[in-house]
């Protein structure tokens, strides 16, 4: 028997625990939970030592040698062990497959959408890679899969089953399309956040014309540090202002210098971040008709405008790194 020490997040159900399971590894390396009984025996038994408001620190002692054994373990349990990355998805574009490959993406553990048109949705087709690789796909065993959670607003949902109906049908066996999991976001607030890892995230409701659209905040329990993904709206209301007024960072939707009916303009976005703390923002969704150049003068004058020329505000660009 070997003996570990881990520090694992949130407060663990059981003080003390056996981990019965069965491993099987990818053919890109990647460690998962066999749902089928084949695979390596994995016997993982742990005892919780102490515990603080976030995290949980484990004895851990494993009867067999797997590899990510532990790892593996804990992430069952959804208390994977502090440090492990965790991958969030918004949005799957028609260009997605070229992007998950460009930026190296693994295996995203859920997928937040904002919206349903096609710009931002039509790209779900090739999340069926990271479903299929972990779990084979079987229309007669459903209670066995572990699909991939998507998390919408109920309209998006909706729509998401129309467009994509032949993922939630029942077909005969075989691999061909993904394991999705279609999750209303509604019940998830500040005092109920979606937990990933060490993130907390909110849905932020906004309006897109008159579709109602989803804006997402993430907040580092680590760093305490936030960000708010506010894209395609046109209208938020006060109640959804209060959850983004004190994030670290704010991406907006700013389409152009015009009025448009469904997207803030420059100025619109430039309003609304004026009301909050933050002071490190970047205008996103901008279109073909305003170079680079020039977006950076419209922000110097209207920092001016507004008042807030202590903020820092920049037009956004592909490849922007944030962290939080």
């Amino acid at each position: 028997v070997r003996e570990y020490v881990a520090v694992v997040h949130g407060h663990l159900k059981e003080n003390n625990g056996r981990i019965v399971q069965n491993l099987m590894e990818t053919k890109t390396n990647l460690v998962y939970v066999s749902r089928n009984g084949e695979g390596k025996e994995a016997i993982t038994n742990y005892k919780v030592i102490k515990e603080n408001e976030n995290y949980s620190l484990v004895s851990v002692s494993i009867e067999t040698g797997r590899k990510n054994q532990i790892r593996v373990a804990f992430q069952s349990l959804k208390h994977p062990i502090v440090g492990d990355k965790k991958y969030v998805l918004v949005d799957t574009s028609p260009e997605f497959r070229l992007q998950a490959i460009k930026y190296k993406i693994r295996k995203p553990n859920c997928v937040l959408l904002t919206h349903s048109h096609a710009d931002h949705l039509h790209g779900l087709d090739d999340l069926r890679i990271f479903a299929h690789t972990f779990t084979p796909c079987s229309a007669t065993d459903s209670e066995k899969l572990k699909p991939l959670e998507i998390y919408a607003n109920k309209n998006t949902v909706k729509d998401v089953k129309e467009r994509f109906s032949y993922v939630f049908k029942k077909t005969q066996l075989g691999g061909g399309k993904p394991l999705l999991k279609l999750i209303p976001c509604e019940n998830f607030t500040k005092e109920n956040p979606l937990k990933v890892g060490s993130l907390s995230i909110i849905p932020v409701p906004m309006y897109h014309g008159k579709l109602k659209a989803s804006g997402w905040i993430f907040k580092d329990e680590e760093s305490k540090s936030s960000l708010a993904y506010l894209t395609d709206c046109s209208f938020i209301t006060d109640e959804s202002l209060s959850l983004v007024k004190n994030c670290t960072h704010i991406v907006i939707d700013a389409l152009r210098e015009k009025i448009h009916t469904t997207h803030f303009n420059f100025e619109q976005a430039m309003e609304f971040v004026s009301k909050t703390e933050s002071k490190e923002i970047y205008f996103t969704h901008i279109s073909h008709e305003t170079t680079h150049e020039r977006i950076i003068e419209i922000i110097d004058e209207l920092k001016t405008k507004f008042n807030v020329k202590e903020k820092q505000i920049f037009p956004a660009w592909d490849g922007l790194e944030l962290s939080i």
